[in-house]
């Protein structure tokens, strides 16, 4: 786990300001509905086969436009909120790291920071986004829609039940299942 790197992290963001009040937007970014989609399409295992044998159409169908989904409300959150930081982690790309090491990364900033979350349309299918809206809840902060509309734990687990339906009508539900994480612990 590079704890350096994660501590580096946190003390830039604590320059910034994040310490005086901040907006985290909980985001997919390398998976999504549209991922769940174009695995199907595919016919593809699982998500990393289709990753690995699709690169580009991955890239192309998944992340960059989850990546511009996510820049553009963090663009919203930090125009209707000056004087804010607002922190999109779908714009951080950290070569050698994997996703255990992002997790780490956003749950050391939530816990250390405690900022308001704003969830992202789609979070719903997104691992990484359900981990982060779980460590939310638990840890009693302020989750609110990219609007800002506030979202209750019923309303947010209301949501995660209903993309569990979804994926379950997909042949990807009995590998993926275990990794979404329960938002309400």
């Amino acid at each position: 786990m590079p704890t350096e790197s994660v501590q580096l992290a946190l003390a830039a963001w604590r320059a910034a300001g994040l310490g005086h009040g901040g907006i985290y937007l909980s985001t997919p970014i390398t998976t999504g509905l549209e991922a769940y989609r174009l695995v199907e399409r595919l016919r593809a295992d699982d998500f990393e086969a289709a990753r690995k044998r699709h690169p580009d159409l991955w890239a192309s169908v998944v992340q960059k436009p989850n990546e511009d989904s996510a820049e553009k409300a963090a663009g919203a959150l930090r125009k209707a909120n000056r004087g804010l930081v607002v922190v999109n982690p779908a714009a951080v790309h950290i070569t050698g790291w994997h996703q255990p090491d992002y997790d780490h990364l956003w749950s050391s900033l939530l816990n250390t920071f405690r900022p308001q979350v704003a969830v992202m349309d789609g979070w719903q299918f997104s691992r990484g986004a359900r981990l982060e809206i779980a460590l939310a809840i638990a840890a009693g902060l302020p989750v609110t829609d990219q609007r800002e509309r506030p979202m209750s734990t019923e309303e947010l687990s209301d949501i995660a039940a209903s993309a569990d339906a979804t994926i379950n009508s997909t042949h990807l539900w009995s590998s993926y299942a275990e990794t979404l994480p329960d938002i309400t612990g």
